[in-house]
């Protein structure tokens, strides 16, 4: 009996998904998977750099809710401009339900100083405006296989095993051409180090059609927002250190999450945050989602982050078992595309474009490996 309430309740949750429409998972570590936030990141660290994050959703609930996604980065610094490739593999209850897709950025960055209109304190500060866009291609895969539905059963007889009229007419849905674009600016604040970083997206800009029925199902855009403010507290001789504040919103249809996040740098080879995922900001009583723990540890170029997300809705972490994530993130440094290879001394350093600070410190460009 426990099995088959198990299978009853994961062909709920699919079909209310499908019924629903697609949507795009969420994701805890934003400093990890920049381009699924914004395609305007597109070789944010103006070097190259590879990453991977494996998301495992609620384990204890039947079926399977994981998502793992592939980044790939590289900057041009005299061209100003920024590639990435990126993908993600999402599979839904008990692996019946895969979602495929692959995507190549873009972005365009431009430096520049604060005028005189935005007062005396923060006249001359410097900024970076950078917007991207991003094509991609998608697809659903489906085992009908797997799945009953009610015109198969009888009163008198129960499961008959006959074909259902709501079977669906191939297991892949059609090949979807996705756009998404957004505009992102970081800049500073004060004379100290402390900046600003914010900025928006627009994903599936373009409605696709995603359907594995003659029907007119469009896959509705997904609208993501990012603030966050970084105060320098201590520098190291290769790295700052930082204690930021902020907050992501995602939207899309139905579903609305927006997270409060903090992170505090620890020493010059990690950082912890915390963070509150809920529906609504002001709603402090209801439409809770989770509570965030979150850490990341770097070695030279490699870094490995780790979280846990604490589930405080009326599901109960007793029932889900919470939710894990894992990223790992590698950094080539001084190597990008306008050098052909590592850059020498008498080459333009890609600093000079997708950084803020390359006259104070040289390696300010390790935070756009840990920053939004």
């Amino acid at each position: 009996l426990h099995s088959y309430a198990r299978a009853w309740l994961t062909l709920i949750l699919l079909c209310c998904a499908m019924l629903m429409q697609a949507q795009d998972p969420v994701f805890s570590q934003f400093n990890l998977n920049k381009n699924y936030l914004n395609p305007a990141y597109a070789g944010y660290s103006g070097d190259l750099s590879i990453g991977v994050n494996s998301r495992m959703q609620w384990n204890n609930i039947p079926g399977k809710f994981s998502t793992n996604t592939f980044n790939a980065n590289i900057g041009c610094g005299a061209g100003r401009f920024g590639l990435a490739l990126t993908g993600y593999d999402h599979v839904e209850g008990e692996g019946y339900l895969h979602s495929q897709n692959a995507a190549v950025q873009m972005s365009v960055n431009l430096p520049g100083k604060l005028g005189k209109m935005f007062g005396r304190k923060l006249r001359r500060q410097k900024y970076i405006m950078s917007g991207g866009i991003s094509l991609g291609v998608g697809q659903k895969t489906l085992d009908w296989s797997k799945l009953t539905f009610s015109d198969q059963y009888s009163a008198y007889q129960g499961f008959s095993g006959q074909p259902s009229a709501a079977h669906g007419y191939s297991e892949a849905s059609n090949t979807i051409f996705d756009l998404s674009a957004g505009l992102r600016m970081q800049a500073e604040i004060n004379r100290k180090g402390s900046y600003v970083s914010f900025g928006g997206a627009i994903f599936h800009l373009n409605k696709p059609v995603e359907t594995f029925y003659d029907s007119d199902n469009r896959l509705p855009p997904r609208y993501t927002f990012h603030f966050f403010t970084y105060f320098q507290t201590k520098k190291f001789t290769n790295k700052p250190n930082y204690l930021s504040v902020g907050m992501i919103s995602d939207n899309q249809q139905y579903l609305r999450t927006n997270t409060l996040m903090m992170a505090k740098d620890v020493q010059h080879w990690g950082k912890i945050s915390m963070g509150f995922r809920r529906q609504n900001f002001l709603l402090v009583d209801r439409n809770v989602d989770a509570v965030i723990l979150q850490g990341l540890v770097s070695f030279g170029g490699l870094t490995l982050g780790y979280s846990y997300d604490i589930t405080i809705s009326k599901l109960g972490p007793h029932n889900t078992f919470g939710t894990h994530e894992i990223g790992i993130a590698y950094n080539f440094s001084g190597f990008g595309l306008c050098g052909g290879g590592k850059k020498g001394k008498g080459k333009k350093s890609a600093d000079n474009c997708f950084m803020l600070m390359d006259n104070v410190d040289s390696n300010f460009k390790d935070l756009y490996l840990w920053n939004p």
